[in-house]
Parts: structure tokens; C-alpha cells; sequence
């Protein structure tokens, strides 16, 4: 999930860390989040 959030940076052109930090909640607590599960994700 690393390597996506990687990924999704690299190609949306982010480089700010507030702009990383978005990408990395997406893959870790967004995921998370549809899948049902709590407490879960980069703290």
C-alpha cells in the first residue's frame, strides 16, 4: 500500500508533505474506512 501511495504522489504531482500525508490516508484509512474496519491507519 506503500508502493500505491507512491504512486498516486508521484502522478498527481504531490511534494508538499501535507499533499504526501493525503495520499498515504487514502491508501491506509480510506481503505480502512470502506472496508469497515476501525482504528486503522498512519498516526
Amino acid at each position: 500500500m506503500i508502493r500505491r501511495a507512491d504512486l498516486i504522489g508521484y502522478r498527481s504531482g504531490f511534494f508538499e508533505d501535507h499533499e504526501l500525508a493525503m495520499a498515504f490516508d487514502l491508501v491506509t484509512r480510506g481503505g480502512a474506512t470502506a472496508l469497515g474496519l476501525a482504528d486503522y491507519g498512519l498516526a
